[in-house]
């Protein structure tokens, strides 16, 4: 049996899981996954997603002191960009783990 915070937990989870869906839903992709990442203090959110939202219409977590971003891999690149920002950053796969390691400084 689930003690209440389990309880509260789990449906923040589902909570987020679905704001999420939905927003994504907006923006005409379909999100994989979240992954939050930290390092040092420094905290970022990486929406994986099939396409390049047509609208950025993710969450933007900020105000829980996130940087949020949303990957998503077109032929051989990947391409990165901040929620809220209209710059597209396209990366080499090699490159991924410098820019995550760039982002959480």
């Amino acid at each position: 049996m689930l003690s209440l915070d389990e309880v509260e937990e789990v449906l923040e989870k589902t909570k987020l899981k679905l704001l999420i869906q939905e927003n994504a839903r907006f923006a005409d992709a379909k999100v994989f996954d979240l992954t939050i990442l930290a390092k040092d203090g420094h905290i970022a959110a990486f929406f994986i997603a099939d396409k390049k939202p047509k609208r950025a219409q993710l969450p933007n977590l900020s105000k829980l002191g996130l940087r949020s971003y949303v990957l998503w891999k077109e032929k051989d690149k990947i391409y990165a960009q901040e929620i809220g920002d209209n710059d597209v950053i396209p990366l080499e796969i090699y490159e991924l783990d410098a820019f995550i390691d760039l982002v959480l400084m």
